[in-house]
């Protein structure tokens, strides 16, 4: 179901930026949704920039902004 993939791409992103932090890694996985789920690592410093250039909709997103868009719209789609 498309709430089990949203929930799977989730905590996927969510482990993999712990391990990060474990690391001292300044890089985290940032989300992007279009037709497909992306995954991209950045900098904090450098999603900053992306965010100067790109609409919401069209830049990667934190985990958590992610999830509450993805979640939003599914509770959207299944009030239909």
């Amino acid at each position: 179901s498309p709430l089990m993939w949203g929930e799977t791409v989730q905590k996927y992103a969510e482990m993999v930026n712990a391990e990060l932090a474990k690391h001292n890694s300044k890089e985290q996985l940032y989300l992007l949704s279009n037709e497909n789920e992306y995954m991209v690592f950045m900098t904090k410093e450098q999603y900053n920039l992306v965010c100067e250039y790109f609409s919401a909709d069209k830049r990667p997103q934190t985990v958590s902004d992610w999830t509450t868009k993805t979640l939003n719209e599914m509770n959207i789609l299944m009030n239909q």
